[in-house]
């Protein structure tokens, strides 16, 4: 397990601290980090314990320049954990590459909910400035209200990262629809996942304006291995006597 603990404690601080053990245990899913057990050491700092991921992160992932398929799969799946929080009401506020993990075997896990809020505790007055510079969407760099849109907006931030220098036409609109002002986005992380899921299985998406050209060729792509064989079958019977 890995084990966390508070060094210098003060009321807010262990305010906060339980607040992030107790939200990150009700988040049950297999793309968020497990909280196992919570509690206070013997000289009485608290603590939490967690699943120990073994592997990277996805900013080490970038780093290597593994295949974009990689790359965009393993977006897809951090963005399934943030859909999973947000349809439970919780915003993370604090995505970056450095907190989705990357296990051993390819599985992803979102990690330091730390900042992370209810949706419920987001309306009013903001709440001050959080989040990490370059990492974070322009409204928290503010101190502006916040939504699930915040998080979409990083993990847009993560995959234009991710993208260098491909031509990928269609996973930059993705991108761009991500990184718009908040009411222009993907309302939450579930529908950036379902966009990145349609361009790994070679379907259309959504954010990009195809030619008809562009929509012929994909379709041939898609489709080539039933279209070879119907042309086979085709040609084999117009060669019967």
């Amino acid at each position: 397990v890995a084990f966390k603990e508070i060094l210098a404690p003060t009321p807010e601080l262990e305010a906060r601290f339980r607040r992030e053990a107790r939200l990150t245990a009700e988040l049950d899913h297999p793309g968020i980090v497990p909280v196992y057990d919570t509690g206070r050491t013997s000289d009485g700092r608290l603590f939490y314990t967690m699943r120990l991921v073994r592997g990277s992160t996805l900013a080490s992932v970038h780093n290597r320049r593994e295949p974009l398929v990689r790359r965009v799969t393993l977006l897809r799946d951090a963005a399934r954990a943030v859909a999973y929080a947000h349809a439970r009401g919780v915003v993370h506020r604090d995505l970056k590459p450095d907190n989705v993990m990357v296990g051993e075997r390819g599985d992803v896990q979102v990690a330091d909910w730390g900042l992370a809020l209810r949706v419920a505790e987001l309306s009013g007055s903001p709440r001050g400035v959080v989040g990490t510079a370059g990492d974070t969407a322009p409204e928290l760099a503010t101190g502006s209200t916040w939504s699930p849109r915040t998080d979409v907006w990083s993990l847009g931030r993560m995959l234009e990262e991710l993208l260098g220098d491909a031509n990928a036409p269609e996973l930059r609109a993705i991108a761009a629809h991500a990184l718009a002002a908040p009411e222009g986005r993907y309302a939450d992380a579930g529908e950036l996942a379902e966009e990145l899921a349609r361009w790994l299985d070679g379907r259309p998406v959504a954010a990009y304006r195809y030619s008809r050209t562009e929509l012929v060729a994909r379709f041939v792509r898609t489709f080539r291995t039933p279209l070879a064989i119907i042309g086979i079958i085709l040609v084999s019977q117009l060669q019967r006597p």
